[in-house]
């Protein structure tokens, strides 16, 4: 919620971050602990999920990021629970336009992500579903869940992106 930035963040542009659900001044600790009043959960449960989506900056180019945000937003509301969703942003103050969304996995008045979430064979059905229900029609090509990501240095990170940007430029 931009409450502190990074180095890949351009500050006079956060105002332009699109909130869906929720607002930039919102408190997200007050509002998780809204959603678990009642709620019996044990002291080790996920008690948030936070989900970024995104296409590489080629693909975002092509498409009205606003559109496929209220739609991947709409599919997580029926998904998770609209109930259940602390927010949906847009963040438009990086180098490529990519949402955030935030939610408690309450299931059935229990906290449970592992309804969702629970290994690598859950997580690759819900990237599936993403893909064949929204992505596919925006022309995004499907990303490869085989690969295993390797871990770079933030530095690194961060240089590559600045490289690109003056490329860009």
């Amino acid at each position: 919620l931009r409450q502190q930035f990074s180095d890949n963040v351009d500050p006079s542009r956060s105002k332009q971050n699109l909130f869906l659900i929720g607002s930039p001044g919102m408190n997200v600790v007050q509002e998780v602990q809204n959603k678990l009043e009642g709620i019996k959960y044990r002291k080790d449960a996920n008690r948030v999920i936070n989900l970024v989506f995104s296409a590489s900056h080629e693909e975002m180019k092509k498409i009205d990021p606003e559109k496929w945000a209220k739609e991947i937003t709409a599919y997580c509301e029926k998904k998770f629970g609209k109930e259940n969703i602390v927010y949906s942003v847009m963040h438009r103050d990086e180098l490529t336009e990519h949402l955030h969304i935030s939610f408690v996995p309450i299931v059935d008045n229990k906290l449970r992500s592992n309804v969702y979430f629970d290994g690598p064979a859950k997580m690759s059905k819900f990237r599936q579903e993403i893909y064949n229900s929204i992505n596919k029609k925006y022309g995004f090509k499907k990303d490869q869940p085989e690969k295993k990501a390797k871990a770079k240095k933030i530095a690194q990170h961060y240089a590559e992106i600045n490289e690109f940007e003056k490329l860009e430029k």
